[in-house]
């Protein structure tokens, strides 16, 4: 125990945290009952339901300084050298059986962007550790027969919506190119309207073509961000046999270029 300018200070007896108080008599007491510091006091606690919504509620619309973020971030990077399996464990045991936080949530342009940006930029030895991890992984038999259903459930409604069984395509996707028709005056056939383009010569399907204007769409989801060579040799084959006007739309920027 020991005195600073402003506060009397002992080390929790369980973390050994600094513990601070405003005066030598709190200190006492506090040595005397032995008491530990917040996060230790507070570890195993069961919380109502009314309390969680409470500090939620209180939480909400709260702006950090950059300091205090970065604080956080080297208490957690410090933390997490000694104890990060333990870690892993704990979040892998509360999370599990819940679900996901952003269920039925439609992600921000500019979360979007960040999560893009992050795959983009991500370093090869945490490449290596994310194949790795997925490479011997075993699916559950509960997850094998959602994802069935999951399927029946979409060819059930590509069939009842007048589109074709193959390739897959996107309903958003279509949906964008009905707008295109509506603003640009186009007439772009596409996978529920006449179906997806077939280029029988090159053994492609097009996402939507007008071929009276002779102009190509491609609609690009998050994964085309995995194979940008693959989309840039199919688009100059394309353009190379047709002799078209060729757009591509990334629907994570929400913007269309001519190619």
């Amino acid at each position: 125990m020991n005195k600073t300018e402003k506060t009397w200070t002992k080390n929790c007896p369980n973390c050994g945290r600094i513990q601070r108080y405003t005066t030598k008599k709190e200190l006492n007491n506090a040595a005397r009952l032995v008491r530990l510091c917040y996060s230790c006091s507070s570890s195993g606690r069961p919380r109502s339901e009314e309390y969680r919504k409470k500090i939620s509620d209180a939480l909400v619309g709260r702006k950090l300084s950059s300091e205090h973020r970065n604080r956080i971030k080297r208490g957690m990077e410090n933390y997490l050298k000694d104890h990060r399996d333990e870690y892993s464990k704990r979040l892998s045991s509360v999370h599990k059986g819940r679900p996901s936080h952003r269920k039925g949530k439609t992600l921000m342009k500019t979360w979007r962007m960040k999560i893009r940006n992050g795959l983009l930029t991500m370093s090869p030895r945490l490449k290596r550790k994310v194949i790795d991890g997925n490479k011997n992984r075993k699916m559950s038999d509960e997850t094998r027969r959602k994802m069935r259903l999951a399927r029946i459930r979409y060819i059930e409604r590509v069939k009842f919506s007048g589109g074709q069984m193959r390739p897959s395509f996107s309903f958003q996707a279509c949906q964008y190119f009905d707008v295109l028709n509506g603003q640009n005056n186009w007439n772009l056939q596409h996978a529920l309207n006449g179906g997806e383009y077939y280029l029988k010569d090159l053994g492609y399907w097009v996402d939507a073509y007008d071929k009276n204007r002779n102009i190509v769409v491609e609609y690009d989801e998050g994964q085309h961000n995995r194979k940008k060579e693959a989309d840039i040799r199919r688009m100059t084959e394309i353009r190379s046999h047709l002799g078209c006007r060729f757009f591509r739309y990334d629907a994570v920027s929400e913007e269309l270029k001519e190619m």
